[in-house]
């Protein structure tokens, strides 16, 4: 049995759960269902794009990697339980579905089988949702995002107070 503090959210949808968990042990407990043209197709999420996890595992072997973003799950009834402020799963058991960050999951798995050190992720979990609820979460999520500029992202790259190649080139485009 493993336990992790969490944090109650409430929030029209319902109320939810903010954990941190470490990844390898998030990945042995979570399934990803991506959506089919099957007639009885229940999964949520778009396919896998292999390229996608292909830069997520790079990007974990960055000195300064960091994912603050939290993996949402949608718990299996009765997979975990909820005590003293605590949340309690079965390691090993499959718990849930991601229903937001497959390609980081896939991305982190790739890295720590590449020997990247263990990372702790952020995690929500959602208990009790229908699967309309779990599409309804996962399209707002993954429709409403709007793309930053490259300029905005490129200018930022000033703002360090040291070298970097980044800035560099930054500092080359500009002159």
């Amino acid at each position: 049995m493993t336990r992790f503090p969490v944090f109650s959210v409430s929030q029209p949808i319902g109320d939810f759960y903010l954990a941190v968990v470490p990844a390898r042990l998030l990945l042995g407990v979570v399934r990803i269902n991506p959506r089919t043209l099957e007639l009885n197709s229940d999964g949520v999420q778009r396919q896998l794009s292999a390229r996608r996890v292909k830069e997520i595992a790079l990007y974990t072997t960055d000195p300064d990697a960091t994912f603050p973003t939290p993996i949402i799950i949608a718990c299996d009834e009765g997979s975990v339980r909820l005590t003293d402020g605590k949340i309690e799963f079965d390691e090993g058991q499959i718990i849930g579905e991601v229903i937001d960050g497959q390609h980081r999951i896939q991305g982190i798995k790739l890295a720590l089988n590449n020997n990247v050190n263990e990372l702790d992720l952020p995690v929500v979990f959602m208990l009790g949702l229908e699967p309309y609820q779990k599409a309804y979460v996962f399209s707002t999520i993954n429709s409403k995002q709007t793309p930053v500029p490259r300029s905005l992202i490129y200018d930022m790259y000033s703002l360090s107070e040291t070298r970097s190649p980044y800035k560099t080139c930054h500092e080359v485009a500009r002159a």
